[in-house]
């Protein structure tokens, strides 16, 4: 019987392992979900900032929005390398 316990007791703690691992990968993902909404959120406002027309502003929200590897990269920039960027981003993007 001690022998039946020790065994249920040794599962039970690598279960309660994997959920512990499983519950952290959760929260990380939930931050980073936090971030980009948080980050989205701020693009517009971000981007009144800079120098562009009315429609180089849209459309650069356009094309930023979808992307969030441009998100990210878009926020890394300080104030001066972002305009660049952008105006970068919209001239590849020109119809």
């Amino acid at each position: 019987v001690v022998e039946e316990l020790s065994m249920f007791a040794d599962k039970l703690v690598d279960v309660m392992g994997r959920t512990n691992e499983k519950l952290k990968f959760i929260g990380r993902m939930k931050g980073y979900s936090h971030d980009v909404a948080s980050k989205w959120a701020s693009l517009n406002d971000e981007l009144t900032k800079l120098p562009i027309t009315v429609d180089e502003r849209l459309d650069a929200c356009e094309i930023i929005s979808h992307d969030v590897q441009k998100l990210a990269m878009f926020f890394s920039l300080i104030h001066d390398d972002r305009l660049r960027w952008v105006m970068r981003l919209l001239s590849r993007n020109a119809p």
